[in-house]
């Protein structure tokens, strides 16, 4: 979903579809021809790595095409690390693609690369390598008008905006470059963070103290931990997903500033539209594949530097020594054209899911609903821009959940599937899609695996609540 060569989301209707999309079931994965790009390889990836199958791999080799020679040889050195196992890099000559050829035995490690760090190839960029079309493009005239767009609702300048060919690409590249600064440092996560911004710092560095529900009394701990203990950074979104928590900000900042390390806040929920969080941050994260593209068809994702930060000169002399971009020109150019209307749909997604959020809250079926305005409003609300709102995102547990999880899911007209942020409401059970193999770990923060989480798109008010409510009467 959307049924365009290169949607994001896949539609996956049924609770059962899920489970058994997580078990391998052949019955499911096989049907399954495309979705969330990081996630599942693009049948272009795929048709890429065939065709240069046989030039480059020998018996008992699989390939992988990656964006440039640099993020060739970090995976490289991720299956050295992870397995022991030698790879071979191969230039194409075209596109800045690589190939990489590695032992079979290695695919599981590799695609653990591939959706962990967020370096991908996208789907325009294998197509355009498929027909040996050379990007030419070397004025990103799309590229400057993103980042003149995102600085001005950040208020921030052009320069200090570095684009990604993901949201995850954004987290993996900040936090190897705080890695680099700061050696033989664990980092922290304060509250539940989406999947992946955890397994980076689980896998790709010295190790992470994690603080699950990144409440008052996670605060204290973590104070009273950093007298002892020194960190490369912590990270934190502002909410969490996808309990809708927001974190104390300017708690955490004042911690940072007295204890002399940087803030990463990843704002990809609650946007720069709605909220105002540079100021308190030394680096902001977010996921362009999400609300500001809104249409579902690219990815992209970008780091923001906060000038005034104490951190602000070491983080980005070492961006400009390292950085490449690897957003796809392409890719660029439909983030820009979808982000054109960026602030007017925010508009009416906050309106449409406070109304929903306030009919919901009350309804005798829902046993939890998580949404920034019941959770920790007070912290929220201090970094609300005038005018904004509460954005297009929020949970619920339904009673007995053991029983009617499954029966609400199947039932709630909405689109189903993996991501949020589009134009069109998109629902998923996000415990069972995001951790099924860990579900007491998740259960043990306080996700329960019953928990479906809701992306609000651009319906009336009144048509979303009715169908709630239909779907809520069983």
């Amino acid at each position: 979903m959307p049924g365009w060569p290169h949607a994001t989301s896949v539609c996956m209707p049924k609770w059962i579809d899920n489970i058994h999309y997580e078990e391998g079931d052949p019955q499911v994965v096989n049907d399954i021809t495309c979705g969330y790009p990081r996630f599942i390889y693009h049948p272009f990836i795929t048709e890429l790595a065939e065709k240069y199958a046989n030039e480059f791999g020998l018996t008992g080799e699989k390939c992988l095409p990656l964006p440039s020679k640099k993020v060739a040889e970090k995976c490289q050195n991720y299956i050295k690390t992870a397995t022991n196992q030698n790879s071979k890099i191969h230039e194409l000559g075209i596109n800045r693609i690589c190939i990489i050829t590695y032992p079979e035995e290695c695919c599981e490690t590799v695609k653990e690369f591939w959706e962990h760090s967020g370096e991908i190839v996208s789907s325009r960029q294998a197509r355009a390598t498929l027909d040996m079309i050379e990007c030419r493009n070397n004025n990103r005239d799309a590229d400057i008008t993103l980042k003149n767009r995102i600085a001005k609702l950040a208020d921030c300048n052009g320069d200090d905006i570095y684009l990604f060919p993901s949201g995850m690409s954004a987290i993996f590249n900040i936090y190897t470059t705080l890695q680099t600064i700061y050696r033989n440092q664990k980092s922290i996560q304060f509250g539940f963070p989406y999947v992946d911004t955890l397994k980076i710092q689980k896998k790709f560095g010295c190790g992470v103290k994690f603080y699950p529900k990144g409440d008052a009394e996670d605060f204290l701990e973590l104070q009273e931990n950093l007298k002892s203990h020194s960190t490369m950074g912590l990270f934190c979104e502002f909410p969490m997903n996808p309990l809708l928590l927001s974190p104390d900000l300017e708690g955490l900042a004042q911690l940072a500033k007295k204890h002399e390390f940087p803030l990463v806040v990843d704002d990809t929920i609650s946007t720069c539209a709605n909220t105002s969080l540079l100021p308190w941050s030394d680096v902001i994260v977010t996921s362009l594949t999400k609300f500001f593209s809104g249409v579902g068809d690219v990815m992209g994702g970008c780091v923001i530097l906060n000038k005034n930060g104490k951190f602000y000169h070491v983080i980005k002399e070492h961006l400009n020594l390292n950085y490449e971009n690897n957003l796809w020109p392409e890719d660029s150019v439909v983030l820009e054209k979808n982000s054109r209307d960026f602030t007017q749909r925010m508009e009416k997604i906050n309106h449409t899911t406070e109304a929903l959020c306030d009919k919901l809250i009350a309804h005798p079926m829902i046993e939890n609903l998580y949404y920034p305005k019941f959770q920790t409003r007070d912290c929220y609300d201090r970094y609300k821009k005038e005018g904004g709102g509460y954005s297009g995102l929020f949970s619920i547990v339904v009673k007995n959940p053991e029983v009617n999880s499954a029966i609400v899911f199947d039932k709630l007209n909405i689109s189903k599937g993996p991501s949020l942020g589009t134009c069109f409401s998109l629902a998923c059970p996000y415990t069972i899609l995001a951790h099924y193999d860990e579900l007491n770990f998740a259960n043990d923060c306080g996700v329960s695996k019953y928990l479906i989480r809701v992306s609000v798109g651009l319906e009336e008010p009144d048509d979303l609540i009715e169908r709630f409510e239909t779907t809520l009467s069983i």
